[in-house]
């Protein structure tokens, strides 16, 4: 089997792009429940 140099890199980076994903939609998740919940409490 042939190395293939852009597989390894490849894998690397979308495992960090899907972390910082997470990380984003999280922190963006817990700014749509803060303003569901102010929008409530009026």
């Amino acid at each position: 089997m042939r190395y293939d140099p852009t597989s390894v890199p490849i894998l690397d980076t979308l495992g960090r792009a899907i972390e910082v994903a997470k990380e984003y939609a999280t922190n963006e998740g817990l700014k749509i429940n803060d303003e569901k919940v102010e929008k409530n409490e009026n």
